[in-house]
């Protein structure tokens, strides 16, 4: 009868308990990685249908953060006066620029509307060689209003000078009226507001209007 090496034995048993803890080790990170897997999965999930918030920068005003849907008045007020900023100053050279950027700002049940109105303008300004300054009020004289269909409207009076081939043709105070409602933040449209309509109107001077009454 044959006996095997002892030391032959053992090296055997010591490579079969070495692939063991081999095994036992790659079972470990299989499960760490499963478990790592479903965490990520799950933070995934809660990630994507908690309510985000959108940072606004308007410019020229310090930047804020807001929830989606639900913004704060000043918010909605800087945002109108970075609206009509754009929308009231340009000259012949920017105004292909300027329109672009507003009608990334305009809602979409406004846009038809908007867009073909901004196109005329656009045409009439290349023209006629017109150009545009608005002066706006100070942030304390504009007005919010929320409604009660979750759009907000934002009031002000701001003064308009109109040139033609550099030479002032007008100057006057008008009010500006501006609609707006929470959306989706876009690359075009960073602040996830849109304008749903405006009016604009010559300002009417109660104190003229009553002297001229009692004449």
């Amino acid at each position: 009868m044959r006996i095997g090496n002892p030391h032959d034995t053992g090296v055997a048993v010591k490579l079969l308990e070495g692939v063991n803890r081999l095994k036992l080790a790659a079972y470990g990170a299989l499960v760490v990685l499963i478990l790592a897997n479903l965490g990520l999965s799950w933070a995934l999930i809660q990630e994507a249908s908690a309510r985000k918030s959108v940072v606004l920068v308007p410019g020229v005003h310090a930047e804020r953060t807001v929830t989606a849907g639900d913004p704060p008045p000043e918010a909605v007020r800087d945002f109108v006066l970075l609206y009509l900023a754009h929308f009231d100053n340009y000259t012949p050279a920017t105004i292909e620029e300027t329109t672009r950027y507003l009608e990334g700002f305009i809602s979409p049940k406004f846009y038809s509307q908007a867009s073909e109105a901004l196109r005329r303008r656009k045409d009439l300004v290349g023209q006629s060689r017109m150009a545009s300054q608005l002066l706006l009020p100070k942030v304390a004289e504009a007005g919010v209003r929320k409604s009660g269909e979750g759009e907000y409207q934002v009031t002000l009076v701001g003064t308009r000078r109109v040139y033609i081939d550099d030479r002032l043709q007008s100057e006057a105070a008008l009010a500006y009226t501006v609609a707006v409602e929470p959306g989706t933040p876009t690359i075009r449209n960073p602040y996830g507001l849109y304008v749903t309509g405006q009016f604009i109107s010559p300002k009417v001077d109660r104190h003229a209007d009553e002297a001229s009454g009692n004449k």
